[in-house]
């Protein structure tokens, strides 16, 4: 197994620089003949458009579908990556929100998304699309922060995919993942785990999520 690491914890754990780290992944014959793991917030778009179809074949996705029989413009889904039984039916406009659940203090600071960033795009959203849905996935014990409150609150269109009170869907993160990949528009915090849905999602047709400034002048 090669390791591919860019948090600073585990770079100095490893004793190698970024570039030796990718340099070694990709032309070492030790890892040629077993398997890349990456860890860490593998967001950089372009360490994936050269295998971006083959990582696709690894969700067994295919995106030349046939057109669904129930709505001509999504794609069929492959048995594995369908809507979860009991999860709610998504309309074209209804918006799914992926909430990371990270504090403005602590390790994971540099992951937390103010609730402007969210009310921006949710004011927006409510302007165009009056009538959409909001549906928010979160863990458990993220639905009792006041991120999410704030959304409920302020927008009567919103609610829990996992209700504290209906705890019959199986919220695990597999089907969380699912139903993101599912969904039509998407709302995402800073976490790799919704941008990979975003990024793969043959369904997706609008997507917001956060962009690091430094990306945008390069």
């Amino acid at each position: 197994v090669c390791r591919i690491s860019d948090r600073p914890y585990d770079v100095r754990l490893y004793h190698k620089k970024m570039l030796e780290q990718m340099t070694t992944a990709y032309f070492s014959e030790a890892c040629s003949k077993g398997c890349v793991y990456t860890i860490g917030y593998f967001q950089e778009t372009i360490y994936f458009v050269p295998e971006r179809n083959r990582i696709l074949e690894w969700f067994n996705l295919d995106h030349n579908h046939s057109a669904n029989s129930l709505d001509s413009s999504r794609p069929v889904m492959p048995t594995g990556m369908r809507m979860p039984q009991g999860f709610p039916d998504l309309a074209d406009e209804d918006l799914s929100v992926h909430v990371r659940c990270c504090e403005p203090a602590g390790m994971c600071k540099w992951l937390f998304m103010p609730w402007g960033y969210y009310e921006t795009v949710l004011d927006h959203n409510k302007e165009r699309h009056p009538k959409a849905k909001v549906w928010i996935i979160t863990t458990p014990q993220c639905a009792a922060k006041p991120l999410v409150k704030n959304i409920l609150d302020k927008y009567k269109q919103a609610e829990l995919v996992h209700p504290p009170d209906k705890r019959q869907i199986e919220d695990n993160v597999a089907n969380d993942f699912r139903f993101l990949m599912n969904s039509p528009r998407l709302l995402l915090g800073k976490s790799t785990f919704g941008y990979w849905a975003g990024y793969f999602s043959p369904i997706a047709n609008e997507i917001h999520m956060p962009v690091d400034p430094k990306a945008l002048t390069k």
